[in-house]
């Protein structure tokens, strides 16, 4: 299989995932005030516990201007909080309060759920095959993910 043809077959798998997780987002949201891309800051806060403006908005491929108005509507929900550095003061960092910590956990469960009833529908050496793609994929783009 020629090297083009790979490439096209991961740029749809991405394609086909994305859509996939936007439809269990609509799906399992309880609540129709966020977007699917304030979830996905909130997974993201989630993993780096503490993180500055620059690189939540760098890892969420946003601009600060388009973070901060995302962040204000998660604070002012009381999911997110601010926090000044004490070396800087003009240094803000976000982390999740408890309440958005019990948002992202139920939501992770929920897609995890979804996940899971796919993967069961697969034969056992389906999800053998599976697996060793996912993990030769992983190996692949974490090696070359600077680049």
């Amino acid at each position: 299989m020629a090297e083009r043809e790979i490439a096209h077959m991961i740029q749809d798998f991405f394609i086909y995932f994305n859509s996939w997780m936007r439809h269990q987002y609509k799906k399992h949201s309880s609540n129709q005030d966020f977007t699917l891309a304030q979830y996905k800051v909130l997974f993201i806060i989630k993993d780096l516990r503490v993180s500055n403006m620059s690189l939540l908005s760098d890892i969420a491929e946003v601009s600060k201007g388009t973070m901060t108005t995302m962040l204000n509507k998660l604070v002012e929900e009381e999911y997110v909080k601010r926090t000044s550095s004490f070396k800087d003061r003009r240094s803000i960092y976000v982390s999740l309060t408890d309440k958005g910590e019990k948002k992202v956990e139920e939501m992770h469960s929920k897609f995890m759920l979804s996940m899971i009833e796919i993967i069961e529908s697969t034969s056992k050496e389906e999800k053998e095959k599976l697996l060793q793609g996912i993990i030769a994929l992983n190996n692949l783009f974490k090696s070359k993910g600077s680049q």
